[in-house]
């Protein structure tokens, strides 16, 4: 029964890591489809674009990138990636929205103030944007990645090193027990 028992904690605990992940990659995929989409209506409506000067025309897109983030560009450091924060992270109402739902204490004006203090920092964006480029994009391929895991020898040595230390620790306290 304690054999059991710390066995079912041990499972439990080395497969927690691989399931933390599966909704929110959902998403993320679905709103990196839906930046590829508006990227490319960006692009085809910047290069018919009337203005024969290039600093004017390099306003125009980056305007138009801050108004598809939904943000005023004072709310917005200089050196954000305004694509990668739209492919990977979302628009200023999403990044509300789940910073909102990810901080229960939090009310909507607390999030958007977190929001913007997130906006001001590049570095803080930038980390952002490589975490959610790293994160599993299925449901499948996180349960190929713990197929692949339970195949790997290290791992299958690891869980009987476990099971048999347990048990050998419940066998000699037991011993221990009968013989006191």
């Amino acid at each position: 029964s304690l054999l059991l028992l710390k066995l079912i904690i041990m499972v439990i605990i080395s497969t927690n890591n691989y399931s933390c992940h599966a909704f929110s990659s959902i998403t993320t995929k679905s709103r990196h489809n839906n930046y590829l989409q508006q990227q490319q209506k960006t692009t085809s409506t910047s290069l018919y674009s009337s203005s024969n000067n290039d600093n004017e025309e390099g306003e125009e897109i980056n305007m138009a990138l801050y108004e598809r983030l939904g943000a005023p560009p004072e709310k917005v450091a200089s050196g954000v990636d305004l694509n990668g924060v739209l492919q990977w992270i979302g628009t200023y109402e999403e990044l509300i929205d789940k910073v909102d739902r990810d901080n229960k204490p939090f009310d909507r004006e607390r999030a958007t103030l977190e929001v913007d203090k997130i906006l001001m920092d590049p570095t803080l964006v930038a980390s952002y944007i490589k975490v959610e480029k790293d994160k599993p994009r299925s449901k499948q391929a996180m349960l190929d990645a713990e197929r692949e895991n339970l195949q790997d020898p290290g791992t299958i040595l690891t869980y009987a090193f476990w099971i048999f230390g347990f048990s050998a620790l419940t066998y000699f306290q037991k011993r221990q027990n009968f013989n006191e």
